[in-house]
């Protein structure tokens, strides 16, 4: 199971950083890389365009991918991981990150689009993609007696993908030639799961065949009490339901056996015995990477760091993907517009404090809700890979295009 994390390692080794003035930290990318930079608008747009540079790079192994936010539209929060911040309409910050990168080709989501960094790409001979274009992205409207500076923005793109007929013939209005635009669902995030062991699965899921379960992740040390006590209390009108909990750190585990020791629940320690047997109440399972085996085993889950402020959640999109309903606190920051995607396709469900955790558990258990939340969570979450399946399909062939033309790596433009 240790591929779990391997998409976490793809992510840090592709990006690098910048200082909080927009500066760069340490060297650009060597001579004759390739170089794809990415521009996300929200937070699904940035869960898509991750996935994408992965996607992107298994088929280009030596390109170099880099993803920007706008910190303003962007919950980056935290993560080590998280996109460079570029900030609308700073011309020291765009001129600093295309001195450094120097990207052959620039997919620019949504609008909002940063002018001093997208004439800077431009003039510098980058191709320009711009995608998820809908009626109400951009605004063709005068602006007095002056030309509307959208339209010199929109004639930048050597490439534009409109999410409507009704977005095209706006592009189109603003100055795009007809022969750029064509036409492309939304861009969505596209979630590659992480695999489990075939035996394991098979092993736990026919020793638990059966009986109700769900599934506590992420869960951090100040969660672990309010967790216990949710599953002791659904317990006493559903003897036979079982709570898989797994802690958000490793470091936290001899803390929660502490408090399960105290709990008077039933318990076992997953590393210990494998599946339990009918009398265990909770599973305790120390290493997440073992979630890869609890998300298919779980119809529903409840996915931690999200109950108390300041833990800014954790991404739900793997937990969708493996066909798990989802319930969370109300604390998401950093993932707050998946969330709230997920939560208006009935596949997501907010408790606004701990006290309702249980209750909602045996709600959604009942009458099969939790299963038909994992649907829409599953059809939420794997929607995205024809669309992501086309992007790619253009970008290789524009990247293959310069190569033949001498013109791919940023050495060749120096």
């Amino acid at each position: 199971m240790a591929g779990f994390f391997s998409r976490a390692t793809q992510m840090a080794s592709r990006r690098a950083s910048l200082a909080p003035d927009g500066g760069s930290k340490g060297g650009g990318v060597p001579p004759g890389v390739e170089t794809v930079w990415a521009h996300a608008t929200s937070d699904l747009r940035y869960e898509a365009l991750d996935a994408l540079g992965t996607r992107l790079q298994a088929h280009r192994p030596d390109l170099r991918f880099v993803l920007t936010a706008d910190p303003a539209q962007v919950s980056i929060g935290k993560d080590p991981d998280a996109p460079l911040a570029l900030a609308r309409d700073v011309p020291t910050a765009a001129r600093r990150l295309l001195d450094r990168y120097q990207p052959d080709l620039c997919l620019w989501t949504g609008g909002a689009l940063n002018r001093p960094a997208l004439h800077q790409a431009s003039k510098a001979g980058a191709d320009l993609l711009l995608t998820d274009v809908s009626e109400t992205t951009l605004s063709d409207r005068p602006r007095g007696v002056f030309r509307n500076p959208m339209v010199a923005m929109i004639q930048l793109f050597d490439q534009i993908f409109a999410e409507t007929i009704a977005a095209r013939l706006q592009l189109e209005r603003l100055g795009a030639l007809p022969g750029r635009v064509s036409l492309l669902p939304a861009l969505q995030p596209e979630i590659v799961p992480p695999a489990c062991n075939d035996s394991d699965l098979r092993d736990v899921g026919g020793a638990l065949a059966g009986r109700r379960l769900w599934l506590a992740a992420h869960v951090a040390a100040q969660e672990a009490e309010a967790v216990i006590k949710a599953h002791r209390h659904a317990a006493r009108r559903s003897p036979h339901l079982l709570l898989v909990l797994v802690p958000d750190r490793i470091e936290d585990a001899p803390a929660m056996r502490d408090g399960l020791k105290a709990s008077g629940l039933r318990w076992a320690d997953f590393d210990d015995i494998g599946a339990p047997d009918d009398t265990i109440q909770v599973l305790f399972s120390e290493d997440p990477r073992n979630l890869a085996l609890w998300y298919r085993v779980a119809a529903l889950c409840f996915l931690g760091c999200s109950l108390w402020p300041g833990l800014g959640g954790r991404p739900p999109l793997v937990a969708a993907t493996l066909g798990a309903a989802i319930i969370c606190g109300p604390n998401l920051r950093d993932h707050l517009g998946t969330y709230e995607e997920l939560t208006a396709k009935g596949a997501a469900q907010v408790i606004r404090d701990p006290q309702r955790l249980g209750e909602t558990v045996l709600d959604l258990l009942a009458a099969d809700r939790a299963a038909r939340m994992a649907l829409a969570a599953w059809d939420f979450a794997t929607r995205g890979a024809p669309v992501s399946d086309h992007l790619l399909g253009v970008i290789n062939a524009r990247l293959d295009a310069r190569q033949d033309a001498g013109l791919g790596g940023h050495d060749a433009r120096a």
